[in-house]
């Protein structure tokens, strides 16, 4: 971590703020400079500063998205599953890494905190957490930021990438009340193109704006609202094929057009960024709400924050055989063209502590409840009689909600069959799943 020489980084990794000498915890500090001389625009970049952690993506990044602390995190791209390594923002805990892989707007700093961390953020914190604090309104001066970075992705290339940021502080009250907004944009080309229909594969547009209001009646009483919205278009995660099959010259042979649906592999497939599939798309948008007051008692200091965040993705559509044939996809076309494949979260938290010290010891006691519904329908698509068809394999739908979730469900069925109705349950948790019409 880069740090100025005699600089004193001020931490929360304890739910408090302290000298980060002082604090008995593996962690990584990185401030608003820090991040915008390394690029880092998102939680997925953050590697470039701080190589314990990982996040990669499998299929959708609204659905599919795994982050590791020391190489330890949850794999698996199913909804239900449980990040190992929590990420909160402004105090807020985030129930799915992909919802939190918005821009990096008016960041004022971002800790990386290694190794468990259950006894002040709660058991989804087995590898580590991730804390993202914003920047707060300014209650005494005026001011603003802005920038822009224009770029081409490769050599040669037109302009494929434009990402702009601006924001206001306003005080209204001097020393009592002020607002601050901040928006972000960035658009960007895709990595690959698809030799099946010519498309961009890989693209990334992102839109982002984020209101706070700051409100100090007096020196030892604040109350700070926040509320962002959040729209993205990730049509992500296609690839080249590295490796094309010996066998390719029999495909005729079973019924499958020449090459089976590769007309690009290997080095030169690389090179010129080229794919095979049918594309994949993910569309989602999100709202959060977060209300923090503080209250210093002289002897401790009472905090309440309370969020409400919602997220949803629809329609989503994984090509996920990487080539030009209807061999398998997740929310793939069907005859009548709908596609009903989607994903909605909605998590509501409320967390009310009291922290103080005597003497040496410092002491701190809690309460937080949490409650998080998820909706999931998804239709699995196998390859029909004849290349270029598509028939159903299931259709389901899965709801799981809760204040705490440990809970998943897997099945496989044969082509056409109907999925039976099962119910799974687990402490504080339920999972249901059922047939659509």
């Amino acid at each position: 971590m880069a740090q100025v020489s005699g600089e004193e980084i001020i931490v929360t990794a304890t739910k408090r703020e302290q000298d980060i000498q002082d604090v008995p915890i593996a962690v990584t500090a990185l401030n608003a400079d820090q991040l915008q001389n390394a690029g880092v625009v998102d939680i997925r970049a953050l590697q470039t500063l701080s190589p314990s952690i990982n996040l990669n993506s499998t299929q959708t990044e609204s659905g599919g998205t795994t982050m590791r602390i020391r190489g330890v995190g949850t794999t698996g791209n199913n909804a239900g599953l449980e990040s190992a390594v929590g990420v909160f923002i402004d105090g807020v805990y985030i129930s799915r890494p992909s919802i939190a892989l918005g821009e990096l707007l008016d960041i004022q700093q971002v800790e990386i905190l290694r190794g468990p961390q259950g006894t002040l953020f709660g058991r989804n914190t087995s590898a580590g957490a991730l804390t993202i604090t914003t920047r707060a309104p300014d209650l005494q001066d005026f001011g603003g930021f802005g920038n822009m970075t224009v770029g081409a992705i490769a050599d040669g290339d037109d302009v494929g990438l434009m990402s702009a940021q601006l924001g206001v502080n306003i005080p209204i009250v001097e020393d009592q009340f002020a607002v601050r907004i901040a928006a972000a944009a960035r658009v960007r080309d895709g990595l690959l193109t698809s030799t099946f229909d010519g498309d961009d594969q890989n693209t990334r547009d992102r839109y982002m704006v984020r209101g706070q209001a700051l409100w100090q009646p007096t020196p030892d009483l604040s109350f700070r609202f926040i509320a962002d919205y959040q729209q993205g278009r990730d049509d992500c995660c296609d690839a080249a094929v590295i490796y094309e099959s010996p066998f390719a010259a029999a495909y005729p042979l079973v019924g499958l057009p020449a090459g089976g649906g590769v007309l690009a592999s290997g080095p030169d497939a690389v090179e010129n960024r080229l794919s095979n599939s049918e594309g994949f798309e993910d569309p989602g948008e999100q709202t959060g709400y977060t209300l923090q007051g503080d209250w210093d008692l002289d002897f401790a200091t009472l905090t309440y924050i309370g969020s409400y965040r919602e997220s949803e993705s629809a329609p989503n559509v994984q090509n996920s055989d990487f080539t030009g044939l209807n061999v398998f996809s997740v929310g793939g076309a069907t005859a009548s063209g709908d596609n009903p494949n989607s994903g909605r979260t909605e998590y509501t938290s409320h967390e009310l502590r009291l922290a103080g010290e005597i003497g040496r010891l410092n002491w701190m006691l809690g309460y937080y409840y949490g409650k998080e519904d998820i909706d999931v329908v998804a239709e699995l698509t196998l390859g029909g009689p004849e290349a270029g068809v598509r028939s159903p394999a299931s259709n389901s739908a899965a709801r799981i909600a809760g204040v705490s979730i440990k809970a998943s469900t897997a099945a496989i069925c044969p082509l056409n069959s109907t999925p039976t109705l099962r119910r799974y349950s687990a402490p504080a948790a339920k999972v249901t799943r059922e047939t659509l019409p």
